[in-house]
């Protein structure tokens, strides 16, 4: 043993935190000892401050548990629960994800613009492009359109019975018209204006325009907020070859039957992913939807659709396939 160098000595992989580790420096008067406890103090202090900042700004528990939110629309227990995934960050996360990918599926969005004063005075030379064009394959459908008249100190005059279309680029028809007298007012006023019947172009801009001539005087603005969707164009579906194997299928359901992310899974179990579908709503209306094959993880496509209704139905609703 005398004769045996340190690195000689038997290994021991766990020591414990009070074994006596020997330490020298050239400065000292003498050889001193420490331990394994107090050699590694201030490393253990350090990545415990680490890990508490990491928790704290992450929005974690204290013991470093991802904490579910029960005012949330996604990440309750019961969403992941449903979901069929374990509370952490990660999953929370994939929840997100779907509900997002479920979202866009029917997606509606609001855009807020403003007419000056110098366009509203120069708004049938020249019609203001105020939503650019969604990109090829895509339409806008239009939902809601609110304005208000910001009256400053003099009121404008139309040029004849019309006041302002809201139209796509150039259209012969509107998506919305903000009539004559809401255009004249001498006082803020905010009104809604009904979606007319009109066309719904490809992959056009939206615009503002004033049919009957410029506006005269007046020295406001007008705000407007449109309410639309981007979907892709319709395309046609292809017909059956074979009439003898369309297979139609029809259920009802209720909120009772969505999944916590708002979804429909219908399994149709016709082994094809060829489905025509339509959905009536407890009115005996037409819902436009979109689906995607599969069930709500992506899972047998040829079996399963999930179609984005949204949550918070009321009543009875009806669904029909026809599965060729």
């Amino acid at each position: 043993m005398a004769d045996e160098r340190i690195y000689q000595w038997t290994n021991e992989p766990t020591p414990q935190d009070d074994v006596i580790i020997p330490i020298d420096h050239p400065d000292w008067s003498e050889g001193l000892s420490t331990t394994k406890a107090q050699l590694f103090a201030d490393e253990v202090a350090a990545r415990t401050a680490w890990d508490n900042a990491i928790i704290d700004g992450s929005g974690l528990d204290a013991d470093g548990s991802f904490p579910p939110e029960p005012t949330s629309d996604y990440l309750q227990n019961i969403d992941f629960i449903n979901a069929g995934l374990d509370v952490n960050t990660r999953n929370g996360l994939i929840l997100l994800d779907r509900a997002i990918s479920a979202s866009v599926a029917n997606n509606q969005l609001i855009v807020k613009f403003v007419i000056s004063s110098a366009e509203l005075l120069a708004l049938n030379s020249t019609p203001v492009l105020k939503v650019i064009a969604p990109g090829i394959g895509n339409i806008f459908e239009t939902c809601d359109c609110m304005a208000r008249n910001n009256f400053a100190s003099v009121p404008y005059v139309t040029a004849g019975t019309n006041g302002i279309y809201v139209r796509f680029e150039s259209a012969a028809d509107f998506i919305a018209h903000l009539d004559k007298v809401f255009c004249e007012s001498a006082v803020d006023v905010v009104s809604k204006f009904p979606i007319e019947r009109h066309d719904l172009p490809t992959n056009v801009g939206i615009e503002v325009y004033a049919p009957d001539g410029d506006l005269i005087n007046g020295d406001g603005s007008i705000t407007v907020l449109l309410r639309y969707a981007i979907l892709p164009e319709p395309t046609p579906l292809p017909l059956p070859i074979k009439t003898c194997c369309v297979q139609p299928l029809a259920d009802s359901f209720t909120n009772a039957d969505l999944t916590g992310l708002g979804n429909l899974v219908i399994n149709h179990g016709q082994n094809t992913t060829n489905i025509f579908l339509i959905v009536i709503d407890n009115t005996n209306t037409q819902f436009p939807v979109t689906f995607t094959s599969g069930d709500e993880g992506g899972a047998d496509p040829n079996n399963y659709i999930t179609v984005p209704i949204g949550g918070g139905i009321a009543g009875t609703w009806k669904w029909a396939i026809i599965a060729y």
